[in-house]
């Protein structure tokens, strides 16, 4: 697990997923901050996203630097 933090902390540009319209949804975020393992992400109450999150919290995030990548 230390591994994959220590990756994000010098790759924090990350593939997002979510689910809207029960699909998916991919958008580029950038990692704000790391507290142990939590992951802190910015998005505002009036975004798309914001609204996805509230209804499906589940997310997956890709994150690659040359022929590594972290899911």
């Amino acid at each position: 697990m230390q591994e994959a933090l220590d990756f994000l902390k010098e790759n924090n540009e990350v593939a997002f997923a979510t689910i809207g319209n029960g699909r998916p949804q991919m958008r580029v975020f950038q990692i704000m901050k790391q507290s142990g393992t939590t992951l802190w992400f910015a998005t505002g109450p009036h975004k798309r996203v914001y609204a996805e999150l509230q209804e499906t919290p589940a997310v997956e995030i890709l994150s690659r630097n040359g022929n590594i990548s972290l899911r």
